[in-house]
């Protein structure tokens, strides 16, 4: 099981390093969306 999680970890790692950044407009709807949500009370 342990050999398991470490190559899904390092799978993971490898991903997100060969992946592009998220657009500053995904960044900012997102940001937007959370703001609302937590003015509402609720948490995402």
């Amino acid at each position: 099981m342990i050999p398991a999680f470490t190559l899904s970890f390092l799978t993971t790692v490898v991903v997100s390093l060969l992946t592009k950044p998220v657009p500053k407009e995904v960044e900012q709807e997102y940001d937007q969306m959370k703001r609302i949500t937590a003015d509402r009370g609720e948490e995402i």
